[in-house]
């Protein structure tokens, strides 16, 4: 169980990490 939710936090900050740069450009 724990590793779902690691992984979809994970997939989440990677995403916002990824929409922020994108929208900085």
């Amino acid at each position: 169980m724990f590793m779902i939710v690691m992984g979809l936090v994970v997939c989440c900050a990677a995403g916002l990490i990824i929409s922020a740069e994108v929208g900085a450009e």
